[in-house]
């Protein structure tokens, strides 16, 4: 069994549906307890707030935010306001984007449906190089609804 961490305690995560949690990763459950993510071993997360949930890489260069929204246009209203730069994903299932922004390194959103909104996570990241790209795959791909 796999454990992992939520607002209201320890979640089984054989109950959460999609969205594999990686062997030692440590998955993250908003304020709601409507969205997970997971990161990896050594990142530190912060108490989720009503505002959302940020967890940090040891070394600070990467972040990833959750947070729910009840918000139904959401994702159409995303893709004009951030002017992605790159979109991984564009279904009805989930949205992946990257988007220019201020700080240089990659910035990347995604969202998917849960309980009436969307979970969104934002990931930060200062590094470009193919490791970092392939993190930030990993913990995008282990966003999912709890319900």
């Amino acid at each position: 069994m796999v454990c992992v961490l939520a607002c209201a305690g320890v979640v089984d995560t054989q109950e959460r549906g999609p969205g594999p949690v990686p062997h030692g990763w440590t998955a993250l459950a908003d304020a709601t307890s409507r969205c997970i993510f997971a990161v990896p071993p050594r990142w530190r997360g912060d108490e989720p707030t009503e505002a959302g949930l940020l967890a940090v890489s040891p070394d600070g260069r990467t972040t990833a935010a959750i947070s729910w929204s009840a918000d139904a246009t959401l994702t159409s209203r995303l893709a004009s306001v951030l002017r992605p730069t790159v979109v991984h994903v564009n279904s009805f299932e989930r949205l992946w984007l990257e988007y220019p922004s201020g700080p240089p390194g990659m910035h990347h959103v995604a969202a998917v449906p849960a309980d009436g909104g969307h979970c969104l996570l934002y990931l930060d990241a200062r590094d470009v190089d193919e490791a970092a790209k392939a993190l930030a795959h990993a913990i995008v791909d282990t966003l999912a609804p709890l319900r």
